[in-house]
């Protein structure tokens, strides 16, 4: 269906080497900071959202009511890349894209790659998706729990 395909492309190798590029830029980040925080907010007055990117829960919404930091171990990321994208046959491909993005990401100086400090880390290497879709549901209604 148009919104499978249009994940899929937003997960190839080279949409993500150009969104590791672009999101080193200072100016455009000053730019769409706001944007995504209003973005958030108003999601937020209709029952909230799940915002997902490398720097939300550090410099988009440090103040979020959860963070989850999923990892993975750096060969099933690109195995499961490879999979969302059909390029089971280029996994060395993708994993040399993959850690090369992370490392530029964690060593830049806006905003690096990084968990924040409040965030529950989530190891997704031997979890299915559904796994992590329950593990996080369960943080969440864990914390409504407690509010």
């Amino acid at each position: 269906d148009k919104e499978r395909v249009q994940e899929q492309a937003l997960r190839t190798p080279e949409v993500s080497a150009a969104a590791s590029k672009v999101s080193a830029h200072v100016e455009l980040r000053e730019v769409l900071l706001p944007i995504q925080r209003a973005a958030a907010q108003k999601a937020r007055g209709q029952g909230g959202a799940v915002v997902e990117g490398r720097d939300i829960g550090t410099v988009v919404l440090p103040d979020a009511e959860l963070k989850v930091y999923l990892s993975a171990a750096p060969e099933e990321r690109a195995r499961r890349r490879a999979s969302q994208t059909g390029r089971e046959g280029e996994l060395d491909r993708i994993a040399a894209a993959i850690a090369r993005r992370d490392r530029q990401d964690s060593e830049r100086e806006v905003s690096p790659l990084k968990p924040a400090e409040d965030a529950v880390v989530l190891d997704t290497t031997s979890l299915t998706l559904e796994e992590v879709i329950s593990e996080v549901l369960r943080l969440a209604e864990d914390l409504r729990d407690d509010s």
